[in-house]
């Protein structure tokens, strides 16, 4: 049996320190038969990742490391600090601080 379908999930943003991710994933919305979705919601809720996080300033540090090559000066992220994350529309809007060295 194939089931080809779009689902509506929805997380929470969470930030914290230098890092970002979600948390509390939920199934909204599987398909428009009442009879199905009592059936595969529970089981592939599941399924989900129940969290996910990913280190900001690990993933900056990683671009910057060939940034004397690219410009001719060596940048460095000495701190990073996520204040928020929250969802606008289709786009994901983070507030945070950081320090940078400039060589």
């Amino acid at each position: 049996m194939g089931l080809n379908t779009e689902a509506d999930v929805s997380v929470i943003p969470d930030a914290q320190g230098e890092s970002i991710g979600f948390r509390d994933p939920r199934l909204d919305h599987l398909s428009e038969s009442r009879e199905l979705n009592f059936l595969l919601i529970p089981f592939l809720s599941k399924k989900l990742p129940q969290q996910m996080r990913i280190n900001v300033a690990d993933l900056i540090r990683q671009l910057l490391v060939k940034s004397a090559e690219a410009t001719g000066y060596a940048v460095k992220l000495d701190n990073l600090k996520v204040h928020s994350m929250q969802v606008s529309g289709d786009a994901l809007v983070v507030d945070f601080d950081g320090d940078l060295s400039v060589h």
